[in-house]
This record gives structure tokens, C-alpha cells and sequence, in this order.
């Protein structure tokens, strides 16, 4: 290498080392040593466009502050009200945020406009948030400075509702909350409280949403709304925290499609759940059918000759007409079996024995329904069935696992096939770990119809009674543990907990949960709940 080469190479990595050490302190990082940086970014207000300003004209907004900041979930964390057609565009260089306004977007004339960041801007180093730093601005002569607060819960669990809008229409109109964006919104915290501030005096409707599409008005069935019933004037002296409870709007179930990828079975899937359903054929056709709602879908089991038939639904005021067609001879229908004897049934003293079948039950024989076990632990009394379901009813005399038969012909489904021989593994359990729950209702009121839920620690449901309202509820043979007790309000006593409707103007029935004592093995717990004022 010449000396000249060798010179130029040299004064490179001079420049290279320079340059990277410019880069090192100029990059911003944590200071070795010392105590955390625990502070948020503090505003320069001499440096940044004044804040709670009149007469704005500007398009943009310049805010710095004493440290390098970022911005975390920009069009999520900032709320701007009264909304903006479009969404702000937001630049961070190193100190500075910029704001700047959408191209042809037009204030509103005598709005006092707030810009709320949440908990947006944070300090580049250690991530230090800034909490609702607030800049509010009037396009009149002064800032409007009335203020709403309260909160928004979930109808059905009773718990807050976070990240939910609740908005503010002085447009009264019955459409304004699907078509317009509102004049002022808030968004609730984690405690579902919200806050509207700088609101002018007017009167305005309100309502809160789960905006599924930022779309800021009630646009999609998936989003959960409430509102309130009645309109509100500012400034109102007597006007306290208001209380929101958000609901699902219920819709008539609608049919999606048929799922027939089985001989003899299809299903019928809907949007949501039936509440009930009617199937009928064609008069003279030669069909055997039955079917059964699970859930959101209906269970159609069928045995016919024919290579096409048709089915009539009738649910809930809708009907429709499903086509079935021949099935390749390849694929098999399902074979009648149990479908809850893969596992151990545990069965306590005076229990029946409940045992479920994959197919509606047509027939069964008493004498090929056998009990095993050498110890004669239960004795057969009786046995019925009902659509699925093969109930025995027997005597536990003793604890431990014993077996029960099935043999062919013990059990025949609609079509008249056959089980095959099938065992039934039971373990019999204990009488000494069960208890009875009485519950004494005082204020109740009688002429109404209640539904009161048993929920077990996991709030799942052990027994449901459907009522008007008794002086004492009983809950017998239950296993010693936690429970609950959720009364439901059946105002149109259809035996369903409905939820409200906002073109009827009607609020979700009402719920209440109410934890009890806990459930000692053996023992009988006596309680009362009193229902003043909570209906």
C-alpha cells in the first residue's frame, strides 16, 4: 500500500470515529448512575402555541417540552371534541409534537374545542407517561366550561365499562346517534368514569357505544350502546353523575347456512341463538326427523328414502325454507351411541343416573339395562328418556366405582337403530358433602316474575327456578362450596333475560348478583337477601 493510500485510510477512520462519537451524544439515553428518571415530559409553554386560546385560526399546533418525547397509540389514546371529520396528523421531532390539522377540514364557529392525549405522550428514555395533558382552544370569544361526568357499566355483569365513548348530540333528532358524530365525546378509564369538559350550554342527548370502527355513531350490530331516556339541559344544578349500563341490542337470529357434511344429520347454523323453533315437512313426504336447538344452531337428524326434501322453519316471527339433498353413500352417518360414557359419571345417594346419546332416543327395553357389580350397590327402580337423554332411576347404598350394562336393543334411537353393548362407569359419591342453600326474599315484589340463577365459584350455572317472587328459594343437594345467587328481572316473563332496545327506548332488564355464605359439606346455610330498591 502506498504512503499516500495509507494517509487516506487513516484520516477515514479519524472522521468514521468522529462521527460516531457526534452520534453517541447527540442519541438520547438513560444517564448512567443515579436515581430512575420517574418524571413525565413538562410543557415549555414559551415555546409552544398558547394553550385555552380564543378566536383560534390556526392549522397548527406546535407543543414543546423539556425532554425528547414519543407517541404511543395516537388515533386510540387522543380524544379531540367536538370530533374532526378526518384524523389529525401528529409529528414528533425530538422535543416538538406538531399537529396539524386535515386539508379542508372547517372549525365549527363559537366551539370551544379539547384535545385530550391520554396517556399518548411519554418521554423517549424511560417512557414516563404524561396523563391527559389537555389543550382546549375556542373559535369564538370565549371557552365554554360546563362539565358532565358519571359512568358506564356492562348491563349483564355489572362491571365497568372501559375505552367505551359516550357522546353528546344537540342534535335531537331519533337518527342522529346512527348518522351524525356527536358535538362532544369522552372516552371512559379503566373504572368506567368518564369526563366531557369545556361544553357549552345546551341541551343534548346522550348516549355511550363501543365504537367497533371509529366511526363515533352507532353504525354496526357487534356494538354495545345504552343511553339515557331522557334529555339533559347545561347548566342543570341538580344534575349529578350520570349512570350508563351498556347493552348488546338482541336481533332476530338470522339463518347463515346449512352444514350437511354427514348422513342423516345437518346443521343449521344461525347469527345467534334461537330462542325457539318450529320444523315442519311436507304433508304425505316419507321423512323421519327430529331436531334440537344447541346454542346458535339447530341439530336436524332425518331417515328418508327420498333423494331431496324440504324443511319449513318458523323462529321467532322469521321463516325459511332449507332444501336437503341426497348424501354420497361414502359418507357414513354417524352410528347411534352414548356420548357421556367415555368418562365416569359420579353419582351421589338419591341421584338418577343421567347418561347422553349422540341421536334423539325412540325406544328402550328395561330388561337389557343391567347393574353389574356383585356388591349390589344400586337397585333399578325405573327408566325413562326424554329426546337425548336416558335417565335411571336407582338407590346408591354404597361409595366406589361399580359398572351398569347397556346391551343391544337396550336402547334404540328414532330410526330404530341399535347400540351396541356399551358400559356405563359410574363412582358413587358420598351424601355427607351435600347441603341444602335456603334463601329468604324480603321486599320482594310478588306480582313480579323473576329468574333466580345458583351459580357455583366459577359463576356457572348449577340451577336455574323461574318465579314470581316467593318469600323463601330453595336449593337442595349442592355440594359444600361457594355460590352465588343472580336474580334476573322478567319484566315480559318470557322466561329470557332481554336486553334493551334503542328504537323502543327500553332499558336491559335488570340483574343483580349477590354472593353468599360459603357452603359447608353436610350443613344447611340460612340467609336472607333483601331486595329494596334493587329492582
Amino acid at each position: 500500500m502506498s504512503r499516500n493510500s495509507q494517509s487516506n485510510l487513516y484520516s477515514y477512520c479519524i472522521i468514521l470515529s468522529f462521527a460516531f462519537f457526534l452520534y453517541s451524544c447527540a442519541r438520547p439515553a438513560n444517564p448512567s448512575g443515579g436515581p430512575a428518571d420517574e418524571n413525565p415530559p413538562k410543557l415549555v409553554l414559551e415555546e409552544s402555541t398558547p394553550n385555552f386560546q380564543t378566536q383560534f385560526s390556526e392549522r397548527q399546533i406546535i407543543l414543546e417540552f423539556d425532554e425528547f418525547i414519543s407517541l404511543s397509540n395516537a388515533n386510540k389514546q387522543i380524544v379531540i371534541s367536538p370530533p374532526f371529520t378526518n384524523f389529525l396528523k401528529y409529528t414528533v421531532r425530538g422535543k416538538r409534537l406538531f399537529i396539524e390539522f386535515p386539508e379542508g377540514e372547517e372549525l365549527r364557529e363559537e366551539a370551544t374545542y379539547q384535545i385530550n392525549f391520554g396517556s399518548a405522550i411519554k418521554d423517549y428514555t424511560a417512557g414516563n407517561e404524561l396523563d391527559n395533558f389537555t389543550f382546549v382552544f375556542s373559535t369564538g370569544d370565549v371557552l365554554d366550561s360546563l362539565s358532565l361526568s358519571g359512568y358506564v357499566y356492562d348491563s349483564a355483569t355489572g362491571e365497568p365499562s372501559a375505552e367505551t365513548l359516550v357522546l353528546l348530540y344537540d342534535n335531537l333528532s331519533d337518527t342522529a346517534f346512527q348518522t351524525e358524530k356527536p358535538f362532544y365525546f369522552s372516552q371512559t378509564d379503566d373504572t368506567g368514569k368518564f369526563e366531557i369538559n369545556n361544553v357549552k350550554s345546551d341541551t343534548f342527548q346522550v348516549f355511550a357505544l363501543s365504537d367497533q370502527n371509529l366511526s363515533l355513531n352507532y353504525d354496526q350490530t357487534n356494538e354495545a350502546i345504552s343511553f339515557l331516556d331522557s334529555l339533559i339541559i347545561l347548566p342543570d344544578t341538580n344534575l349529578t353523575l350520570l349512570t350508563l349500563k351498556l347493552f348488546d341490542e338482541r336481533e332476530v337470529p338470522v339463518l347463515l347456512n346449512v352444514d350437511q357434511k354427514k348422513r342423516g344429520r345437518l346443521v343449521i347454523n344461525f347469527s345467534n341463538a334461537p330462542r325457539e323453533m318450529e320444523i315442519v315437512k311436507a304433508n304425505n313426504l316419507d321423512i323421519n326427523f327430529d331436531y334440537e336447538l344447541q346454542k346458535d344452531s339447530c341439530i336436524v337428524w332425518y331417515d328418508t328414502p327420498l333423494d331431496s326434501f324440504d324443511l319449513f322453519l318458523d323462529w321467532e316471527g322469521s321463516n325459511d325454507t332449507v332444501r336437503i339433498n341426497k348424501i354420497e353413500k361414502k359418507r357414513k352417518a354417524s352410528k347411534f351411541a352414548c356420548r357421556s360414557c367415555k368418562n365416569e359419571l359420579n353419582v351421589f345417594p338419591g341421584d338418577s343416573i343421567l347418561i347422553e346419546f349422540n341421536k334423539p332416543i325412540g325406544s328402550i327395553d328395561r330388561n337389557k339395562i343391567l347393574q353389574i357389580d356383585s356388591l349390589d350397590q344400586m337397585e333399578i327402580e325405573n327408566v325413562i328418556f326424554k329426546d337425548r337423554f336416558l335417565k335411571v332411576i336407582g338407590n346408591i347404598v354404597d361409595t366406589g366405582t361399580y359398572e351398569m350394562l347397556l346391551l343391544p336393543e337396550a336402547v334404540v334411537d328414532i330410526f330404530g337403530k341399535s347400540i351396541d353393548t356399551t358400559k356405563v362407569f359410574l363412582e358413587g359419591k358420598s351424601g355427607s358433602v351435600l347441603g341444602n342453600i335456603n334463601i329468604s326474599l324480603q321486599n320482594s315484589n310478588l306480582d313480579r316474575q323473576y329468574i333466580y340463577e345458583l351459580l357455583d365459584s366459577k359463576e356457572e350455572l348449577i340451577e336455574s327456578v323461574i318465579m314470581k317472587s316467593d318469600s323463601v328459594l330453595n336449593f337442595n343437594r349442592v355440594e359444600g362450596g361457594q355460590y352465588y345467587l343472580r336474580i334476573i328481572e322478567d319484566l315480559d316473563e318470557n322466561g329470557f333475560w332481554d336486553s334493551g332496545n334503542l328504537k323502543e327506548k327500553r332499558y336491559s332488564e335488570k340483574i343483580r348478583k349477590f354472593q353468599l355464605e360459603v357452603l359447608r359439606q353436610g350443613w344447611d346455610l340460612e340467609t336472607s337477601i333483601n331486595l329494596e330498591n334493587e329492582f
